[in-house]
């Protein structure tokens, strides 16, 4: 079925930029797409149209006019929202409008139209373009793979909401042909309600040499974190999205900074949209966020990967990214939700939930670098099997399936 046409939508910006989780996840599953089916279109939210490794990328252009009508209807939305909810934290009320949101926008309806016009097999990437897809294509139905990242319904922090959008979850996994969560739990819980969905974990480009890094960093700060590293300090590095508990992982590591002394020769980073650019103590960076080039140079700098994650949803695919670089994982369980059930404390990982015990893990880590050396070849042992040549097989076998079919 090589022959066949597979377009995938995604509703963030970035493409093809990998500046954020969803993306790292997405980009390579494209690249392997791009190597095994004639033609691979992506449409989402940002700039072009153009061409890049034989993966033509269309954007969702809106029209002034039409821009307005979205600010304003958001506008009202979320002035409703927060009354009717008690001021509910403004990420809780826009959880429904990701959901809301597709079907106002006319822009994005005439895209999906002309994408999928040509399309055997449709990737949704998110369930929230669902019913507008539905509706760009109730003419010529077509085959739709759907991709659950997470399931915000389990997060929502107001009972009616997350009705809401749990429904809007089962309803667009229940119009897919065939779904994709990233977590065992979430499979399970799909297929609770009835939905034949099948576990894909997050794949990556595993690399088997340590790809080399530019001497000179976009962020200056990071020239200061490499005299540290060379000078035999445990660099410890911490990157994270804008969600909530992320920035409270980010919050904590700060506060577990001030806890060691210059003298014992450790250094805290974090970096991305999870905090902003300061320095909130001597052994304490705060970088906000950062370009591809300084995340590879921080990852070649540093010796241990922070997940200090009291919740969340999905799985996190920065922890297996850390430990494909050979560094050693220290996290709690909710920081390698999706793994938990894989990864072993002591062996590809150190794994508490008790922040206030970390001082002492990391000092013992300073003190034993036999220690060091094998957490980090187990967890790059461990981390090769997620590939993302290996890890994103199944979706070949279902595009292929359902083209089939199509036919």
């Amino acid at each position: 079925m090589k022959n066949l046409s597979v377009a995938v939508l995604y509703p963030y910006t970035g493409l093809p930029s990998m500046d954020r989780g969803a993306a790292r996840r997405l980009m390579p599953l494209v690249s392997l797409l791009a190597g095994n089916f004639s033609r691979i279109t992506v449409l989402s939210p940002g700039a072009g149209p153009f061409v890049r490794d034989g993966v033509q990328f269309i954007p969702v252009t809106e029209t002034p006019s039409g821009r307005l009508f979205l600010e304003l209807a958001f506008k009202l939305y979320d002035g409703v929202t927060y009354h009717a909810f008690n001021r509910l934290d403004v990420r809780g009320r826009r959880q429904w409008w990701n959901f809301v949101r597709p079907v106002l926008d006319s822009a994005l309806q005439r895209a999906l139209v002309r994408v999928s016009a040509s399309a055997d097999v449709i990737l949704l990437e998110y369930p929230f373009w669902s019913r507008a897809l539905a509706q760009a294509t109730a003419r010529h139905r077509k085959r739709v793979v759907l991709t659950l990242h997470d399931l915000l319904s389990g997060i929502s922090q107001h009972p009616w909401l997350g009705r809401r959008v749990h429904n809007c979850e089962l309803a667009a996994a229940r119009r897919a042909q065939a779904v994709v969560c990233v977590t065992e739990k979430e499979t399970r819980q799909m297929r609770d309600e009835g939905v034949e969905a099948i576990h894909v974990p997050h794949g990556f480009i595993f690399s088997e040499q340590e790809p080399k890094t530019s001497k000179e960093p976009d962020n200056p700060a990071i020239a200061e974190i490499a005299g540290r590293a060379r000078s035999g300090e445990l660099v410890c590095f911490f990157l994270g999205s804008s969600l909530i508990p992320n920035r409270e992982a980010a919050d904590n590591i700060v506060v577990m900074a001030r806890e060691f002394p210059p003298a014992e020769k450790i250094a805290f980073v974090t970096a991305g949209a999870c905090c902003g650019p300061g320095r909130p103590s001597e052994n304490a960076y705060s970088l906000g966020p950062i370009s591809e080039k300084d995340l590879g140079i921080l990852y070649s700098l540093c010796s241990v990967v922070l997940a200090p994650l009291q919740s969340g949803t999905g799985a996190s695919l920065k922890v297996i990214e850390g430990l494909s670089h050979g560094k050693i994982l220290l996290t709690t369980r909710a920081g390698i939700r999706g793994y938990d059930d894989v990864i072993c404390d002591g062996h590809e990982a150190m794994v508490c939930d008790d922040l206030s015990a970390w001082p002492g893990l990391l000092r013992r880590l300073v003190a034993d670098a036999g220690l060091r050396a094998a957490l980090g070849q187990r967890g790059r042992e461990f981390a090769r099997r997620f590939d993302y040549r290996n890890a994103y097989r199944p979706y070949l076998d279902i595009i292929a399936r359902l083209g089939e079919r199509a036919a």
